[in-house]
């Protein structure tokens, strides 16, 4: 019976991790290197990223 309550748990965990990091069907994960406070270059590296 534990064994059954640990891998659910483990299961939901693993559900709860997927939703947070963002993997979902239809989104693009990007992971910049540099970060940006000026949103026109951050908009052109976002771009030479994509292409």
């Amino acid at each position: 019976m534990e064994l059954v309550i640990i891998l659910i748990a483990i299961g939901l965990g693993f559900f709860i991790y997927r939703r947070l990091r963002g993997y979902r069907q239809g989104q693009i994960i990007l992971e910049m290197d540099d970060r940006y406070s000026d949103q026109t270059k951050y908009v052109e590296a976002v771009q030479r990223e994509l292409t």
